[in-house]
């Protein structure tokens, strides 16, 4: 048995109890430990959803919606459809999309474009192409599989070829 409790214990112990995936040499009652400790020293942070989309969603703030989680009290707690795990899915969602807004952003105002592309060549053969054939330039060091590929890409077309 994973718990060996009094008349007593057993009636203060949680009826649900998470399980979080393990690695070699972490246990079930390790991170059960951590998580206890964790839990009630998450921060009260102020709030970074508005109010009125918490409300219409019916989701409870972070700190909430982290403890229903991690220390459910009902099976509807850790259900997939539940307000708890909606919200953290949201908020993490969103993080990503803010960093990957801000990283766009931070390479859009230092480096010029990382590709350059020269006039169209040449066609090999009086027929017109359905495709324009464009030579690719890289302007940063580039690893050696990007390399091969510019270098194939920029290679003279053949005649019966298409770019």
């Amino acid at each position: 048995p994973d718990h060996i409790l009094t008349k007593e214990e057993f009636d203060a112990f949680p009826r649900l109890e998470p399980v979080y995936p393990l690695t070699q040499g972490l246990t079930g009652k390790t991170l059960q430990k951590a998580m206890a400790q964790l839990i009630p020293a998450i921060p009260s942070l102020k709030e970074w959803q508005e109010e009125n989309w918490l409300k219409k969603n019916n989701w409870p703030n972070f700190q909430t919606a982290l403890t229903l989680i991690h220390r459910p009290q009902t099976i509807a707690d850790i259900a997939a459809d539940s307000a708890a795990r909606q919200r953290l899915a949201y908020d993490e969602l969103l993080a990503k999309q803010l960093a990957l807004a801000l990283v766009r952003r931070e390479l859009r105002s230092t480096a010029p474009s990382a590709i350059r592309s020269p006039p169209p060549c040449p066609s090999p053969s009086p027929a017109p192409r359905t495709r324009p054939c464009r030579r690719f330039t890289l302007i940063w060091p580039a690893t050696t599989a990007c390399s091969a590929c510019c270098r194939a890409m920029s290679a003279p077309a053949k005649p019966s070829s298409r770019c």
